[in-house]
């Protein structure tokens, strides 16, 4: 055992265990202090694509830079409010309308 209590498995009592670099160990203590230790195999990212249902489904990576892109130009030029939603143009000839006498 390593000063950080790190332990190292010989290659052989890795493969009887079925694990590898990154996977967890669980080691549980019986009466009389026999160890037993089991490996559980950490999933990696692929194995869980899919887990989540989407909200939106994902238009593609050309579409969603254009989308990107032209909310940027959107935002650069001021037509976006806060939030990100279009921002209504003040002033609109139905409301000079009804301010007049």
């Amino acid at each position: 055992m390593t000063g950080k209590g790190q332990v190292q498995l010989p290659k052989a009592v890795r493969e009887a265990l079925g694990v590898s670099a990154g996977d967890d160990l669980v080691f549980r203590v019986a009466e009389g202090g026999v160890a037993y230790v089991t490996g559980e195999r950490r999933p990696n990212l692929l194995e869980l694509s899919g887990c989540l249902r989407d909200k939106v489904t994902f238009i593609g990576r050309e579409a969603e830079r254009e989308a990107v892109s032209d909310y940027l130009v959107r935002r650069e030029r001021g037509r976006l409010g806060q939030r990100g939603e279009e921002a209504k143009p003040e002033g609109t000839e139905e409301d000079k309308r009804g301010n007049e006498p």
